[in-house]
């Protein structure tokens, strides 16, 4: 039993480390750790899982997928997504289950943000060299801006992992550690942060300055929030020029930050909506419908098989209003859980340790879960192997919280 225990444990540390790095890596650590999970379930003839106020909403969102597959036009396809939305909630509750003490807490934080530090590493060689190191993927580039992709296909791919995980680091910088420490946790956030800005991404600036602007008030810091403000007065003029003149050849502002092919998916994506409101034309089937409902009134021709590229219509797209709600309930729940570690009194003892550092991670997680939230305005991160991950592991990990107890 504690070689299953162990090897759930270390299962979770290599995922927190390899997210950004190595997705086949990740996706057999996940499957060990569930496996490693569930037999000792099995031993122990254990049928019920520990309570989190989003397990219920979990449970109703897979029936929710699995009704959309009789409305699905490619039932094959809607059955792989099912597999897929499987391992989604396997990988909350390997985290809910197997994490009960602060040291492995601290342990996992750890190896995510060196995981983040490394990646960041390799996106700033790819920025010198033009290609990264691991995988020799090219830097982008975009009218006339160089943009950082590191082990990402795509920078807004890199820009969504940065500031998914950077909250967490900033939250612990900022109101955990003292001295020497501290120092070494801010050059983490700014080498991160640093990063995120060398994207140039809209939406990872959009998902900072909202999830930034939600740790400021909620820890009632007027210096982030005076930064925040210095930073709304100062970005206009850091604009590259290429990107400005870019700027004045848009029709309006939601062109200059969707583009035109993003509005074209928005709009084909609710005709979708509009003919199958409730349940959707099936889980993972949006790809497949994109064609029958495209539309042709904007200056765009897109592909005939599309991302949405903005998560809650593409969710509504294939599994109804019905599905998008749930999922909701699902972030109301988790929202509750992380809202309760951060209220929790400062002086609590958690055995013979303050709880500081749950309370500020709660703070951090949240704020990147916040972060990932707002980055799915614009992009289909949630469809996205690679990305998809990043957010049930950081909600697993919130929702363990409760969990914690002294070693």
């Amino acid at each position: 039993m504690k070689a299953l225990e162990k090897i759930a444990y270390f299962s979770i540390i290599g995922v927190a480390f390899f997210l950004p790095l190595a997705s086949g890596v990740v996706n057999t650590l996940i499957g060990a750790g569930i496996i490693a999970w569930l037999v000792q379930k099995v031993i122990k003839k254990e049928i019920t899982v520990r309570p989190t106020a989003a397990n219920l909403p979990l449970v109703l969102f897979f029936v929710i997928c699995c009704i959309s597959i009789f409305n699905s036009i490619e039932p094959k396809t809607s059955g792989q997504g099912l597999i897929k939305v499987l391992k989604y909630l396997g990988i909350y509750f390997l985290l809910v289950e197997n994490i009960t003490s602060l040291k492995q807490l601290k342990n996992i934080i750890t190896a995510l943000v060196l995981g983040a530090l490394v990646v960041c590493v390799d996106g700033l060689i790819q920025y010198a060299v033009g290609k990264d190191p691991i995988y020799s993927h090219p830097l982008m580039r975009d009218v006339g801006i160089k943009r950082m992709t590191a082990t990402y296909w795509h920078c807004n791919d890199f820009g969504i992992y940065l500031v998914t995980v950077v909250g967490v680091i900033w939250a612990l910088a900022l109101y955990e550690f003292k001295k020497r420490v501290k120092w070494v946790w801010f050059f983490a956030a700014a080498l991160v942060t640093f990063c995120t800005v060398l994207t140039f991404s809209r939406g990872a600036a959009l998902a900072f300055f909202g999830s930034t602007l939600v740790m400021g008030l909620v820890k009632k810091d007027k210096l982030v929030l005076g930064l925040l403000v210095a930073v709304l007065i100062v970005a206009p003029f850091l604009i590259p020029s290429s990107a400005r003149e870019w700027i004045n050849t848009t029709k309006s502002p939601i062109e200059a930050f969707c583009n035109l092919d993003r509005i074209a998916f928005y709009k084909s994506a609710i005709q979708m909506i509009k003919d199958h409101p409730i349940i959707g034309v099936g889980v993972n089937t949006f790809m497949k419908a994109y064609p029958k409902y495209k539309v042709h009134d904007v200056d765009i021709i897109t592909a005939d098989q599309c991302y949405a590229h903005n998560n809650y219509l593409q969710m509504t797209g294939e599994i109804g209003l019905i599905g998008l709600g749930i999922f909701f309930w699902i972030l109301a729940a988790l929202f509750l859980e992380i809202r309760e570690r951060c209220q929790t009194p400062s002086m609590h003892k958690i055995g013979e340790v303050s709880d500081t550092f749950v309370k500020n991670t709660a703070l951090g997680l949240g704020c990147g879960i916040i972060a990932f939230l707002l980055n799915g305005l614009t992009e289909s991160s949630f469809y996205f192997s690679k990305l998809v991950v990043v957010f049930w592991f950081m909600a697993g990990l919130a929702a363990s919280l409760k969990f914690i107890k002294n070693d």
